[in-house]
C-alpha cells in the first residue's frame, strides 16, 4: 500500500510543478507490482533496439542496435529533459567516454552523480545529446544491421540517425511512450 502511496503521492506532485518524474525502476503497488521500463528504437523501428551487447552488465560493453527480444539488456530509464540513460533495474548508464566525439563508440559503465559522460538531455524533437557537448546518440551510417555501433556524432537537425523513440515496457510487453 504504502508504495502506491508513495508513487501517487510523488505523480500528484509533479502534475502540480509541470514535472517528469521517471518510475521506471520503482514499484508501482505493492505486492504483485512489475516493473516499468523503456525500450529505446532507433528512428522509429520498433523491431530494433538500443542493446547492451551480449546482455553483457560489465564496466565498458558497447552499446549496439539488435533486434528487440525483450532481454534485460534493452530495457533502460530514461525521461525526456535533463536525464541519466540507466540501464534499468542496475547501476550502470550510457557512457559517451571522456571525451565525447564524432564517431566515439557508446558504451556502460557504473552510474556517477555528476559526471558529464553520463549526463544526456532527452530533446523534444526525440535527440538524445550528451548535455552541453554538441554531441548526439547516433546509429552509425543510419544502418539498423544487428551489432551496428551506437556513437557520439555532432547533432545535427534533420539527421534521422539521430532521432530515438520509446517504449514502456511492462511485463515484456512493449507500448509507445507519449
Amino acid at each position: 500500500m504504502f508504495a502506491s502511496v508513495y508513487v501517487a503521492a510523488t505523480f500528484l506532485a509533479t502534475l502540480a510543478h509541470g514535472l517528469t518524474i521517471d518510475i521506471s525502476s520503482r514499484q508501482v503497488a505493492a505486492g504483485n507490482a512489475s516493473t516499468i521500463s523503456t525500450q529505446i528504437h532507433p528512428f522509429g523501428v520498433v523491431g530494433k533496439c538500443l542493446n547492451v551487447k551480449g546482455n553483457v552488465t560489465a564496466n565498458g560493453t558497447p552499446v549496439q542496435i539488435f533486434d528487440c527480444n525483450g532481454s534485460s539488456g534493452q530495457n533502460w530509464s530514461i525521461v525526456k529533459g535533463q536525464t541519466k540513460v540507466r540501464l534499468a533495474g542496475t547501476n550502470f548508464c550510457l557512457d559517451a567516454g571522456s571525451k565525447p566525439a564524432s564517431g566515439v563508440a557508446l558504451k556502460i559503465w557504473t552510474c556517477y552523480d555528476n559526471l558529464p559522460a553520463q549526463d544526456w538531455w532527452f530533446t523534444n524533437d526525440s535527440r538524445i545529446a550528451v548535455t552541453n557537448k554538441g554531441q548526439c546518440m547516433d546509429f552509425k551510417d543510419g544502418l539498423f544491421t544487428n551489432n551496428n555501433t551506437v556513437q557520439t556524432w555532432k547533432c545535427t537537425d534533420n539527421n534521422t540517425n539521430q532521432v530515438w523513440s520509446l517504449a514502456s515496457v511492462t511485463s515484456g510487453t512493449p507500448s509507445p511512450v507519449a
